[in-house]
């Protein structure tokens, strides 16, 4: 609501030039495509300047692409087409969303499926998390309905819905930072408050500022290393090779607050996941990202899957549901909707946002 707030006051100030930076980032595909379609009609014979990963939805609107390195130098200018036909390497290498990624990505891992690594199956055993009849609330008004549903070790669930249906709110309520009512149970016993999961699970804000405590970002990774009594010598040791891995070392002695939205993403995914929790509680973590940022992350969660980790990610990126996700939830309308396998939910077409909507159940 924020992001078609600041483009409407635009609309208001009828400017001659737009800078535009990741103005669809946290909107749902329909979303996206009612804001790009909005801003194709009112920049007629205007120039807009446009910082933008989803490719995709503006590829057939721009007419120029500049390409730059992690250096900011500038790598190419021109024509879409001969850009994206002609600079394919460098757009890999330096890990640049372009139009067609998520099919080469896909082959990728399918041939590395080919050779042995592991491929997603579902969960097995017994479930970690069941829910009956829960409810979350914001004051006294009900935000959030599950009638039924169970999460077991080693899924990949991807929440899904359009904004403001309730999917942050339903991690909030899993990870008890609201008030529930109903059944929740973990690891088959009832869950009461915060207390109750925080042993267990580890929740990633959607707004990464919200979770910041300290003031560098050395210190926040190393706060929880330090929380458990482990000597400096170590916390030193895991806390640089952990920022190494996300690719913050460079900026280890910077404020949180001076990272760019990317690094403040990963910032934020790496600090909560220093311990190995069973649960992820993961709200658009991949928001802000270059693409080898994105595969990066996404690997380093498919990899904790696969050792069993459960993982609950709010995403409307419908490569990570299609590639990634071994369940799908929706919600709709403050309820939890659906519970179906990824290939139903891409038959729906609402992953796109051109598919209608079913009556909720």
């Amino acid at each position: 609501m924020k992001q078609r707030l600041a483009i409407a006051s635009l609309l208001a100030l009828d400017p001659a030039v737009w800078f535009l930076d990741e103005p669809s980032s946290l909107l749902d595909p329909e979303g996206t495509r009612e804001v790009w379609e909005t801003v194709k009609r009112v920049t007629a014979n205007k120039t807009v300047l446009i910082v933008e990963h989803k490719i995709d939805d503006i590829v057939d609107f721009v007419d120029r692409v500049v390409l730059f390195d992690t250096d900011g130098r500038m790598l190419a200018d021109g024509e879409p087409s001969r850009i994206f036909r002609e600079h394919r390497q460098e757009l890999q290498t330096f890990g640049i969303w372009y139009p067609g990624i998520w099919d080469d990505y896909s082959r990728k891992r399918k041939l590395s499926a080919e050779r042995g690594a592991a491929c997603k199956p579902g969960g097995t055993g017994e479930p970690l998390i069941r829910l009956r009849q829960f409810a979350g609330y914001h004051g006294k008004a009900k935000k959030i309905e599950v009638d039924l549903a169970e999460l077991h070790p080693g899924e990949w669930v991807t929440v899904v819905g359009k904004n403001g249906a309730g999917k942050s709110t339903l991690l909030s309520a899993l990870m008890q930072l609201i008030p529930t009512e109903g059944g929740y149970w973990m690891n088959g016993s009832a869950v009461k408050g915060l207390t109750g999961v925080v042993d267990t699970a580890a929740f990633v804000f959607q707004n990464p500022e919200l979770q910041f405590i300290a003031n560098s970002v050395f210190d926040e990774v190393a706060f929880n290393f330090r929380r458990d009594g482990e000597p400096e010598i170590g916390v030193a040791a895991r806390t640089e090779a952990l920022l190494d891995e996300f690719g913050l070392l460079p900026q280890r002695n910077q404020h949180p607050y001076q990272l760019s939205l990317g690094q403040k993403r990963r910032l934020s995914v790496a600090a909560a996941t220093v311990k190995a929790q069973a649960l992820l509680l993961l709200d658009e973590p991949t928001f802000g990202q270059d693409a080898a940022s994105t595969f990066a992350l996404l690997e380093k969660l498919e990899a904790w899957r696969a050792e069993g980790i459960a993982i609950v990610m709010v995403t409307h990126d419908p490569g990570i549901v299609r590639t990634f996700a071994t369940r799908v939830w929706e919600v709709r309308d403050g309820k939890l909707a659906a519970d179906m396998l990824p290939a139903a939910y891409e038959a729906t077409g609402r992953a796109s946002g051109t598919g209608s909507e079913p009556p909720t159940v």
